[in-house]
């Protein structure tokens, strides 16, 4: 049944996934792309409507003293935090999250893998570049944002962290 499932998103351009709790159970989720007329009309909704709930990230930096100081200034957001590409990987695909905030220069990889992956598998999943480094332009124009870990310290990444999650297109200010 699974495999089955797994092919028909597959063949939708969408996404299946799972979170599983030991002595409690498995979710099983899933995420496909949505028609254009659809979009647009729960674009026309979101617009006034900023994001509610408490929306998960994954932060993927391998820098342990920069995540300590990231995770205390998002504290309102529910952060997965992972240090390599292939934990992060392997969490995308097994939970569902709002917002990726990636650094590039990780210890098994370079950070742009990642991001090739997922936006190919959820296109409209917003990705943040935060780095030390200068991101090739190619990628530059397709993430949601890029920040600098400097911003880190003047309250840029929260503001334009929360500025992403209530934006329906997922398009970053200055990036569109």
């Amino acid at each position: 049944g699974l495999a089955l499932c797994k092919e028909l998103v597959t063949r939708l351009n969408g996404v299946i996934g799972y979170e599983s709790e030991s002595g409690k159970g498995t979710c099983f989720w899933v995420r496909l792309p949505i028609e254009e007329q659809k979009q647009e009309q729960e674009q026309s909704k979101q617009d006034s409507v900023p994001f509610q709930g408490r929306p998960r990230i994954l932060y993927v930096e391998d820098d342990k003293e920069l995540a300590t100081v990231v995770k205390l200034q998002l504290e309102p957001f529910d952060i997965a935090h992972v240090t390599t590409l292939s934990e992060a990987k392997n969490y995308v695909q097994r939970h569902s999250v709002d917002l990726i905030l990636l650094d590039l220069f990780l210890p098994d990889g370079h950070g742009q893998s990642l991001w090739e992956e997922v936006h190919v598998a959820q296109p409209k999943l917003p990705i943040a570049v935060l780095s030390g480094y200068q991101i090739p332009s190619a990628m530059a124009d397709q993430v949601a944002a890029v920040m600098t870990k400097g911003d880190v310290e003047d309250g840029v990444l929260k503001s334009t962290l929360l500025s992403l999650l209530s934006t329906p297109t997922q398009t970053a200010p200055g990036n569109q």
